[in-house]
């Protein structure tokens, strides 16, 4: 039995690509292409960030898998050679995972987020023993220059609904007075 519907699957990847669209581009005007890619493709670049976003029924594990050639290295760090690669990207991937993080919050109440934690990049291909109820891949172009993949591992403990018109309706953080 499947814990995710089909239109929840599509909402989470279309949620994602929005996030990546709108926080690991540094211009606005930076054209960004996405695609879906099988996981067995795998960029298998140097570095691979892993962000966990988890409620009590599932955990999301994002995975960026980025290469350090000069494109990836000349786009994100813009020339301080100060702020290495692999602390350029995790903000980036912060900022986006926290837009998701937002997007989720709409249906589901009390998200965690952990920090980007830094993988060797053949770890996403273990990413199958996780059991994932939802697994995406997508290749992420920008300026046709930069290129990497971004995954979405998805495990669920019990039947989750994503997508617009599903919060529950739970007011938190209610002061009463008596």
């Amino acid at each position: 039995m499947s814990h995710l519907s089909p239109q929840s699957r599509e909402h989470l990847a279309q949620a994602f690509q929005n996030a990546v669209r709108a926080h690991l581009t540094c211009d606005a005007a930076d054209e960004c292409a996405i695609e879906p890619v099988g996981i067995e493709r795998g960029i298998c670049g140097e570095h691979l960030f892993l962000i966990t976003i988890a409620s009590f029924v599932f955990r999301l594990s994002v995975m960026f898998d980025i290469p350090a050639d000069s494109p990836t290295q000349a786009y994100y760090v813009r020339g301080d050679a100060t702020h290495p690669l692999v602390d350029a990207f995790a903000d980036a991937a912060n900022l986006c995972c926290g837009a998701l993080n937002r997007e989720l919050s709409q249906s589901f109440p009390h998200l965690g987020m952990s920090i980007p934690y830094l993988l060797r990049g053949p770890c996403v291909a273990q990413v199958r023993a996780l059991n994932p109820e939802y697994l995406a891949s997508f290749a992420i172009t920008i300026n046709k220059a930069v290129r990497f993949q971004g995954t979405l591992c998805l495990a669920c403990s019990a039947p989750i609904v994503v997508g617009p018109g599903t919060a529950l309706g739970e007011e938190t953080g209610v002061l009463e007075l008596f």
